[in-house]
């Protein structure tokens, strides 16, 4: 895991300034160290984080004869494979689990992402043909931005690297601020830069003497239902999960698993314990206050019966106002979503003793766990809408201007032959995951110096899962049916068919006493304030909250803080 930045120019030379300066913007992504590649008008920028090949790993990578140049953000995770298929014909400088990407793109070229199982973001640079790969892994595990200019294309991991080139300007997208008011967050190519943009999961981009030539994009490759019996699709979720497990623990670090006590990192660390020879390490948050529900008890109580090294952090509300100018330097590409703060404490506890964290993020989409699901076949069944509008556009009259959410979703997939159900996952597959989980997981962590992995968008896992038939990913009242069933035959003693209570930050509680305060940042943000309707404002200040209220008013307040750090 680490920060990658460059550029391809159009006729201006690479300056080594230019990419140290890139590199140093989000050096907190690879704080072990830096590596620069300059050739004409192509400059590429590494910052490391050590995972892999400790002593030998430093990018850029080259071929032996450096035609080829690699910088790579995340984890290959077939990369012994890459290497056995190459090791004849390819000579190998290192134990790197990037160094493959060099042979596989040297042979495959644009199509060479399809033949990698990882998270990754990767600039690949072939200096003959004067040729720049740029490719994100089909989830969007891992970030990756372009800013397109008469200057050429440039990118980077984080938004902030590409401010620091003189060129970049600092303006601000209008057009995605009721995606975050209403959402928590900004959707497919769109952030809150106006000339910064993201390169979509799985897409991959051709750049040449500083244009984009070709755009290719290779989604996850999944199917319709298939027709197979309970006890096959147990069988199936046993053995990928733990090929999965075994994948993502590969490192020369130490790692660990956070444990929230849901289904999903409860199965996840049921099955790191069943399939490793030693101590899983585990982390869960809870708050220090007990009149508030959390999931600690549960998570410590699992941690127990599987013998884990477990460790619990705290969070309160004093936790809750430092961390949320925290994450407010942390995601530049915001994310207004208070599960960010305690993340954000919880990767600050779990770095003081792993630097690799596996996570349970993709198990709900994958596996079909989200109650909305129920509620839209339910709906659909009884003939009745479902609400599909945000905070903002409820509370409309609180601004300025008509807000609707009238924007088409687009999930890149041909849809014929899915299931009513799983053309409803792959929506969120295809915005709510990229946009709003993994990017708060990656931000959080990676401003920790911290690695997190995700097992259950491993591909063969997520392509098995997601083609169980539909009832054994929903039966009752249960989604994510057949991984509670499973969970429930290991004998954890985990509350496999119980309401999930989760890790709910109290905001009303807290933001409600702060309001005039909060209302007066509105105000003077220039990101804000010119969308309030005054009146109408000091009016809401009056009312007592609902919790749609509370949301609305922590997506304000994310909105005047981003403004003021990153548009001054």
């Amino acid at each position: 895991m680490c920060g990658i930045a460059g550029y391809s120019l159009r006729s201006a030379q690479a300056e080594l300034q230019q990419l140290q300066a890139m590199a140093t913007a989000q050096q907190h992504r690879g704080p072990d160290g830096e590596g620069f590649y300059t050739h004409q008008h192509v400059g590429l920028a590494h910052s490391r984080l050590s995972i892999i090949d400790l002593n030998g790993g430093a990018q850029p990578l080259s071929s032996q004869g450096g035609e080829w140049q690699l910088v790579a953000n995340g984890e290959i995770y077939n990369y012994k494979k890459l290497q056995q298929q190459f090791k004849v014909n390819y000579q190998f400088k290192t134990a790197s689990d990037c160094e493959p990407l060099i042979p596989l793109f040297a042979e495959h070229g644009a199509t060479a992402p399809q033949h990698v199982e990882g998270m990754y973001a990767v600039a690949a640079y072939h200096q003959p043909s004067d040729t720049l790969y740029l490719a994100r892994d089909p989830f969007g595990i891992k970030p990756l931005y372009i800013h397109q200019s008469a200057y050429g294309v440039a990118f980077a991991s984080e938004p902030r690297a590409l401010l620091a080139l003189p060129w970049v300007q600092k303006s601000l997208n209008e057009a995605a601020l009721l995606g975050v008011l209403n959402r928590q967050y900004s959707r497919g190519r769109c952030t809150l830069f106006a000339d910064i943009e993201r390169v979509l999961p799985g897409e991959l981009l051709v750049v040449r003497g500083g244009e984009i030539v070709e755009r290719q994009r290779h989604l996850p490759a999944l199917r319709k239902a298939q027709n197979i019996s309970q006890q096959e699709a147990l069988e199936q979720l046993e053995e990928r999960l733990f090929s999965s497990i075994h994948a993502h623990v590969q490192s020369d670090v130490p790692y660990g698993a956070f444990l929230s006590g849901g289904i999903d990192s409860s199965a996840m660390v049921t099955a790191m314990t069943r399939t490793l020879n030693e101590p899983v390490r585990t982390f869960t948050i809870g708050f220090a206050d007990d009149s508030v529900a959390d999931e600690q008890s549960t998570a410590a109580a699992l941690a127990q019966k599987l013998n884990t090294v477990h460790s619990t952090a705290t969070f309160g509300e004093a936790d809750f106002w430092r961390q949320l100018d925290v994450w407010v330097q942390a995601s530049d590409d915001l994310v207004a979503d208070y599960a960010a703060l305690p993340l954000l404490e919880l990767a600050n506890s779990a770095k003081q003793d792993v630097t690799v964290v596996l996570s349970g993020e993709g198990g709900d989409e994958i596996l079909a766990g989200y109650g909305r699901y129920r509620r839209k076949l339910l709906a659909k069944l009884l003939g009745k809408p479902l609400r599909k509008t945000g905070p903002a556009s409820r509370r409309a009259g609180l601004f300025t201007q008509a807000l609707n959410l009238t924007e088409p979703l687009d999930d890149g997939y041909d849809n014929s032959g899915f299931s009513r159900l799983q053309q409803d996952q792959l929506l969120d597959i295809s915005n709510w995951l990229p946009d709003d989980l993994l990017m708060k997981v990656d931000r959080a962590l990676m401003w920790h110096g911290l690695e997190g992995r995700v097992p259950y968008l491993d591909n063969q896992f997520a392509a098995a899962m997601f083609a169980l038939p539909d009832n054994l990913k929903q039966q009752g009242k249960h989604g994510k049916w057949l991984l509670k069933y499973w969970l429930d035959q290991q004998q954890v003693d985990a509350p496999v068919w119980g309401k999930k209570r989760g890790f709910t930050v109290p905001i009303k509680a807290w933001l409600y006493p702060q309001r005039e305060k909060l209302a007066a940042d509105w105000q003077q943000s220039a990101v804000t304030g010119p969308l309030l309707n005054q009146n109408t404002l000091q009016q809401w200040l009056q009312k007592d909250w609902s919790q749609t209220d509370a949301l609305l008013a922590f997506r304000l307040t994310c909105l005047a803080k981003w403004g003021q750090h990153w548009l001054r």
